[in-house]
């Protein structure tokens, strides 16, 4: 902790405001995260499809992929399970959650690059990324071409099992 209170105060001292993009934001933002947001000390972009479940700050209500397309997405009996890619039921069925797996309905969704979404504008390049989105965060990291190479760090949700058909393990 005092390392961290330490390294606060350096970032406050010289004016840094980092920008912190949540990618898969629904869900909100983790406790140490919404603290730096509360206190002032960084800024908050968010990506979600999902703008009724969650508090999300300047939301942009974009799904970030490999590829700028119509692709189909699988909303699922939990909105929390729902992605690009179909759950694998050979894998969730051994879950007590399983259940929240089930798909009920698809529908086509646009999909934008993010180095795409940079160079129009309409974003700027963060310094942390946390990124959620259910077995699809490989394919949304090729999505960021080079400009990943200016990120500072990545927090990714990630499985040892294949949940997600074609999902990268």
């Amino acid at each position: 902790r005092k390392k961290l209170k330490v390294s606060l105060q350096k970032v406050k001292e010289v004016g840094l405001r980092p920008v912190y993009m949540d990618v898969g934001a629904a869900g909100g933002l983790s406790r140490l995260w919404k603290h730096l947001d509360k206190i002032n000390l960084i800024e908050v972009i968010s990506f979600d499809i999902n703008s009724k479940w969650g508090s999300m700050k300047n939301l942009i209500p974009k799904a970030l992929g490999s590829e700028n397309t119509i692709k189909p997405f699988y909303i699922t009996r939990h909105p929390g399970c729902s992605s690009f890619r179909k759950p694998n039921a050979d894998i969730v069925r051994d879950y007590h959650i399983a259940s929240y797996f089930d798909i009920e309905k698809e529908v086509e969704l646009e999909m934008s690059r993010f180095d795409t979404i940079v160079e129009q504008g309409k974003c700027d390049v963060p310094h942390f990324i946390k990124m959620d989105i259910q077995g699809y965060e490989y394919d949304c990291l090729l999505g960021f071409g080079k400009v990943l190479n200016d990120v500072l760090a990545l927090e990714l949700e990630t499985q040892f099992s294949q949940m997600y058909e074609g999902q990268t393990v």
